[in-house]
């Protein structure tokens, strides 16, 4: 195009110099805005008449903080006007609570009502730390632009023409650990240049009351996240590593089987070993160091802290079932072994067992399950 010379300034008040391309006779004159990184792009229809205008200068005539424009034209006068917008926002995830280990989808939705277009919009969403494996994809219409899709927090700068609309399906899933309720919040900030004729909607959350499951503890339902050993004859729910989750301990045929939990249900299993049958096992704090130690059958094994376990250089008789308890009240866990020779054996207080009492006359009798 033809011109009579450019001049620069902050025209959309984002901190760079943007241009003022000067028409030349019939020629209209242009206005190209600056991303911050020296590449201007056209800004549609921001000048509308066609006059030649043979010299501009800028300056914030009415006050509100904008550049204002002076012309050497048959119409001199420019003000800066903002665009008058109105982004908002909606979203629906159809539920007023969850349950813990729940898929959750919410539909957001963001339009500009107008009356004019805007472009730059920043949108921003917050994710409570009870929702976690968080993606979403995108639908536009209008002239919208976004993203097809993301992992984690939405998070991006869409334009929005009078009219269009960006809608965000966003998938998650509420973790095991959480309580209470879960939440998350979305906001669209509009640039400095454009005026939100109702600023109350670009800010809206979801909130959910968190349940621990579907029948408030009065049926159970099978939880296909873990499939334990065929031949387990006992188990535990304990936190065996000390991380603050419950794990799953089970006597196996050939020792011990650990299934550590990470707290989304998601389980690593380790195995110990030991000669013969572990026909039952109990859990507690055998040594008194602060971890869960395991009792079976057929011996103890000490936990280093971390789920680690370690078969204890004290051996005990094989045992038909076990169970542990403070019997003698001295602080410690002493240990019930049934079977043939059922009996008590007192601890010491650091996992050695020594007395031995008889719960069956001659010790001859049997006694099948302890769990105290």
């Amino acid at each position: 195009m033809f011109s009579n010379g450019a001049t620069l300034g902050d025209i959309d008040g984002d901190g760079d110099l943007d241009a003022f391309i000067a028409g030349y006779s019939l020629m209209r004159s242009e206005v190209f805005l600056n991303d911050g990184a020296g590449h201007f792009s056209q800004h549609i229809n921001a000048y509308p008449s066609t006059e030649r205008v043979d010299h501009v200068s800028f300056g914030d005539l009415d006050g509100d903080g904008d550049l204002d424009m002076i012309t050497a034209s048959a119409t001199p006068l420019w003000i800066n006007k903002d665009a008058d917008v109105d982004v908002a926002i909606t979203i629906d995830d159809g539920r007023t609570h969850v349950v813990v280990g729940d898929e959750i989808q919410y539909t957001l939705t963001v339009t500009n009502f107008g009356p004019d277009d805007v472009s730059d919009v920043v949108l921003s969403q917050g994710i409570d730390e009870g929702l976690t494996d968080v993606r979403w994809t995108s639908v536009t219409s209008g002239g919208a632009t976004s993203e097809l899709s993301g992992e984690g927090a939405v998070g991006e700068t869409v334009s929005l023409p009078v009219g269009a609309s960006v809608v965000y399906t966003i998938d998650a899933r509420i973790i095991f650990k959480a309580e209470g309720t879960v939440e998350t919040w979305f906001s669209a900030q509009v640039p400095a240049r454009s005026h939100d004729l109702n600023p109350r909607d670009n800010r809206i959350n979801d909130t959910n009351a968190v349940w621990q499951s579907t029948t408030h503890g009065r049926s159970f339902a099978p939880e296909p996240v873990l499939e334990l050993e065929g031949d387990a004859s006992d188990s535990s729910l304990v936190d065996i590593d000390g991380d603050g989750d419950i794990d799953i301990v089970s006597a196996v045929s050939q020792g011990i089987a650990v299934y550590r939990n990470d707290g989304f249900m998601n389980f690593t299993r380790s195995s110990y070993g030991r000669s013969g049958v572990i026909a039952g096992l109990d859990t507690g704090d055998v040594d008194r160091d602060g971890d869960i130690d395991v009792l079976t059958s057929r011996g103890l094994w000490l936990n280093n802290g971390i789920g680690q376990l370690t078969a204890s250089p004290y051996p005990l008789p094989v045992a038909t079932n076990v169970g542990l308890a403070d019997l003698d009240s001295d602080g410690d866990l002493d240990a019930v072994l049934g079977g043939a020779q059922a009996s008590i054996y007192v601890n010491d207080g650091s996992g050695r067992f020594s007395s031995r009492l008889c719960l069956v006359s001659s010790c001859g009798g049997s006694v099948g399950s302890w769990r105290v």
